[in-house]
């Protein structure tokens, strides 16, 4: 026996099918939330490596070469369009002479700002370029060995950029252009009060040449992922490599 469907049940699917929308459009709709996630836009994440080559004053007047490679993360927030704090975290292996092997690894640290006084831009066709003028002033600690020969030391650096960018891409988001580029050099100065601590004993140490230069170079392969590479020199290069990512 067959049952004839009547124009009431095409009503009731129909309904049915309407509340099934309606039902998914409020689960998955917009609207206000008890909870929000703070924006992410003022951070910036990365990692870096770090290579330490430079001559330090000991307590006795001799110079002693003291090289260092520290691995470690970075984490940026931008308090204000102008200025970024930054401090990264790593671990650190030292030696003071390169017939020795480099000792244990341990904590590393760096605290600092970038603060962005004055940029010029010239607006013209694509690629637009802009010169900028900034500050840096970063505080950091290493410290490598173990109980019987440790070295460590803190390290003041001031410097004072000038940057050239030139702008390449057309749109922000596109992953087909190289968004922008940016070199830049400057005077720097750098302050080092270390030690060696070998048993009982401990020899301290300086800054062998307070003043020198950096340079480098950002490249930001889209608006938010960049390359990065600088060197300083005092009386020998410091180098250090790294890629990062502003959530801006």
């Amino acid at each position: 026996m067959s049952i004839q469907k009547g124009p009431w049940v095409w009503i009731v699917a129909g309904w049915l099918a309407t509340a099934e929308v309606l039902w998914a459009g409020m689960l998955t709709g917009g609207g206000d939330t008890l909870l929000k996630s703070p924006s992410l836009d003022p951070w910036t994440v990365g990692v870096f490596f770090q290579q330490v080559e430079r001559g330090v004053e000991l307590d006795n007047g001799d110079v002693a070469p003291l090289e260092a490679r520290t691995y470690g993360a970075l984490l940026g927030y931008d308090l204000a369009s102008w200025l970024t704090l930054y401090g990264t975290a790593g671990t650190t292996e030292a030696r003071t002479d390169d017939f020795f092997d480099y000792e244990k690894g341990r904590f590393s640290w760096s605290a600092g700002m970038n603060v962005h006084w004055w940029q010029w831009s010239g607006y013209s066709e694509r690629p637009v370029w802009r010169i900028n003028f900034k500050t840096r002033a970063e505080a950091s600690g290493y410290e490598s060995g173990s109980e019987d020969y440790k070295i460590e030391w803190n390290e003041y650096q001031l410097s004072f950029p000038i940057g050239y960018e030139v702008i390449f891409a057309r749109q922000d988001d596109s992953f087909s252009d190289i968004h922008h580029l940016e070199l830049f050099v400057g005077p720097a100065l750098s302050w080092v009060d270390g030690s060696f601590r070998l048993g009982g004993g401990k020899t301290d140490f300086v800054e062998d040449q307070l003043l020198g230069v950096v340079g480098g170079a950002t490249l930001y392969v889209t608006k938010s992922l960049f390359v990065s590479g600088q060197a300083h020199y005092f009386d020998d290069f410091t180098g250090t490599l790294g890629v990062g990512y502003s959530f801006q």
